[in-house]
């Protein structure tokens, strides 16, 4: 629901304050509002578990998982790990300079937030938060990208 909020406040932010000298301002607002959900959600209410699990480092395994057998529940997970990265790269492309290179912007995003998921997934592993999985980075990276993909062709800001 806070991914699908952050979208459409984009949109309205665009539509209404896209030309206004305030509109990075609740862009910047409105990511810093991001980047808390996605500490809460990924590291801030988490705590330790006491074992150290060793993390399955095979990519699309979570696919390998539910397509054999296991819960179906690994196929919303996927699904919520792009959703939930979608806004770094909507908002994050928006806070670049507009004189650079669409493609340019999409990319440094996409690297940066990779990097971040990595960290998110190396931070779990180490303090036994969760499970590290290289499906986690890759859909993460893969939401980010569309995000970043959204946003630069999204519909022009009014002049």
């Amino acid at each position: 629901i806070l991914v699908a909020l952050a979208a459409m406040l984009f949109l309205l932010l665009r539509s209404r304050l896209g030309t206004k000298p305030w509109w990075k301002a609740g862009i910047f607002l409105l990511f810093g509002c991001w980047l808390f959900v996605i500490y809460c959600g990924t590291l801030g209410f988490r705590t330790e578990n006491g074992s150290l699990s060793e993390p399955v480092l095979i990519p699309f395994y979570s696919y390998y998982t539910a397509l054999n057998g296991g819960s179906v529940e690994l196929f919303r997970s996927n699904f919520m790990n792009i959703a939930l990265f979608f806004p770094a790269g909507l908002l994050g492309c928006e806070l670049m300079p507009k004189r650079w290179r669409p493609f340019c912007c999409v990319i440094l995003i996409t690297g940066l937030f990779t990097l971040v998921s990595v960290g998110i997934e190396y931070i779990q592993f180490q303090f036994s938060m969760g499970l590290a999985e290289p499906d986690d980075v890759i859909h993460n990276t893969l939401g980010t990208l569309l995000g970043g993909i959204f946003c630069r062709l999204s519909i022009k800001t009014p002049r």
